[in-house]
């Protein structure tokens, strides 16, 4: 055989070597197993700073190690299978299936600004409150942490013909739990946050401030604390409708798994108020029944727009009700609010909702 011939067999015998990996169902089911692991450590920190402020002076505490040991199983599985996979002869650069090199990256990526947010510790001090979720650190650690939790939903991204729980759950929990990083990281705007806000009227309450109008930032918390968290799940569902035909019971999961996240973490504020997590699921089963009925017109965007209109109004006309009802029967009064503010506030997340179902839809019916 000839020189030529020798190139010639070598570059047929190694393109398998530069492709990845077939996804797969398990390795994308203990992926977002793993990332629950992680998930649920990054709520339970959250929990301690609110409740146990005292026991987190030492980096070494157990909700730190829920957090980090639930990354470190991540990693160790993403690690392991891209070494697994390299010594099967794949190359290094694609060792991993479909949509996990982000993942390892994150995982890496996570263990350098964890570093970083030791050094930052070091230079500027400890954050507190709202600081902590806006430290650059821990934006890096969000960011990362999210690069991790979304592996098997870009794994799926191409396998249009998932179906039924079996195939989709690992998506539907990868998206739940990436839903759930970015309403962590904007807490101090979700209704779960503060509800009493709009039940004590901010005209006879003391002040910190001396406003003209001290229902103002009263006023902008309630505007954004159901605008923004409503908008995120919507977000979400559009993003997962865009894709797939999905299992019915997925809006009841994703809303309802992360709403309870949310109202354990803020527990001690809301807990006077458990309607408030029912609402939540019954959203979720008003969503699924919804999107079951409207999916018969789905080449029609205006059932994706009446959808993404519904699910954010209902969730906020809810909760608008539970808490009005549980306040006159715990204290006495209900919202300060009048009907122009809490119909009006769920109304805007509807249009919200809106907005974002027309950016899902492509300029191209066959994309």
């Amino acid at each position: 055989m000839t020189a030529k011939n020798h190139s010639i067999a070598f570059e047929e015998s190694t393109p398998a070597k530069f492709t990845s990996p077939p996804t797969r169902v398990k390795f994308d089911l203990w992926v977002a197993l793993l990332s629950s692991w992680f998930v649920f450590g990054v709520y339970l920190d959250g929990w301690a700073h609110s409740h146990l402020p005292e026991s987190l002076e030492s980096f070494l505490t157990p909700w730190h190690g829920v957090l980090y040991t639930g990354m470190l199983s991540v990693g160790f599985l993403l690690v392991a299978t891209q070494m697994r996979n390299v010594s099967k002869g794949y190359a290094w650069r694609s060792a991993l299936p479909v949509g996990y090199a982000l993942s390892l990256f994150g995982f890496l990526a996570f263990a350098g600004s964890g570093i970083f947010d030791f050094a930052w510790h070091e230079v500027f001090g400890s954050e507190a409150d709202i600081e902590a979720l806006l430290s650059p650190a821990h934006l890096l650690l969000a960011i990362s942490g999210f690069l991790v939790v979304t592996g098997p939903l870009r794994s799926a991204w191409k396998e249009r013909q998932r179906q039924g729980w079996g195939q989709m759950f690992p998506v539907v929990l990868s998206a739940t739990l990436a839903v759930s990083v970015l309403t962590f990281f904007t807490e101090y705007v979700h209704f779960y946050n503060t509800p009493s806000v709009l039940i004590i009227n901010p005209g006879v309450a003391q002040t910190l401030i001396e406003l003209e109008d001290p229902r103002f930032l009263p006023n902008v918390y309630g505007v954004l604390s159901v605008a923004i968290p409503s908008l995120l799940l919507i977000g979400m569902l559009l993003f997962l409708l865009s894709r797939w035909d999905l299992p019915l019971g997925t809006m009841t999961f994703v809303i309802g798994v992360n709403s309870a996240l949310m109202f354990f973490m803020s527990w001690g504020e809301v807990n006077r108020f458990p309607g408030l997590l029912v609402t939540m699921f019954i959203t979720g089963i008003f969503a699924d029944l919804l999107w079951h009925q409207l999916k018969r017109f789905k080449n029609n965007p205006n059932s994706l727009h009446l959808f993404a209109f519904s699910v954010p109004f209902m969730m906020g006309l809810l909760y608008m009700l539970v808490l009005n009802q549980s306040a006159l029967a715990q204290v006495g009064e209900g919202l300060w609010w009048k009907i122009h503010m809490w119909l009006g506030v769920p109304f805007v997340a509807g249009i919200g909702g809106v907005l974002l179902s027309i950016l899902r839809i492509p300029a191209n019916p066959a994309d």
